[in-house]
């Protein structure tokens, strides 16, 4: 069995206009909660063996919270597509970058997050807060063939819960 787990960003800064959206940083309760999933993660697993994570600023600290969980710097590639993508995006790049990983993990932003569950889950009323960590185990034989009808919720880790 395949898991994969879908991480929205932690709560972030507002955006500036020297920054922009794509530079804006996690905020300091948003650094505390990613810590708190993070560490969450590490000691109950699964563990990821990659880590898709959108190259945004704000991605990237939530992202690295699990190395610090860690203790060590996890596979990870930093993908411009997963700032503005769309579930379709999503699939393609599981299957792209997945390999042979059992568990992969993709640190992205809504709607697409929420959208992802929504399509797995069938409930249009799915709520995905910023820091939320979704699991799925995936049925498909490997990321490749994987479709939204291989995925099933299994786990919601949420800081406001930890």
């Amino acid at each position: 069995m395949r898991v994969l787990m879908l991480w929205r960003h932690a709560k972030a800064q507002p955006a500036t206009v020297a920054e922009g959206d794509h530079q804006r940083s996690l905020a300091e309760r948003g650094r505390a909660d990613a810590q708190r999933i993070a560490n969450r993660l590490v000691l109950g697993g699964p563990h990821p063996e990659l880590i898709l994570c959108s190259d945004s600023r704000r991605t990237m600290e939530t992202a690295n919270a699990i190395d610090r969980a860690a203790g060590r710097t996890l596979d990870r590639i930093a993908l411009s597509d997963l700032y503005h993508a769309s579930i379709d995006d999503y699939l393609r790049l599981i299957g792209e970058f997945g390999g042979t990983s059992s568990t992969l993990l993709i640190v992205g932003h809504n709607p697409t997050i929420e959208a992802f569950a929504e399509a797995v889950t069938g409930d249009s009323l799915v709520r995905v807060r910023p820091g939320d960590l979704s699991v799925y185990d995936c049925a498909a034989s490997d990321w490749t063939a994987a479709t939204m009808g291989d995925f099933t919720r299994t786990t919601v880790l949420s800081p406001r819960n930890e």
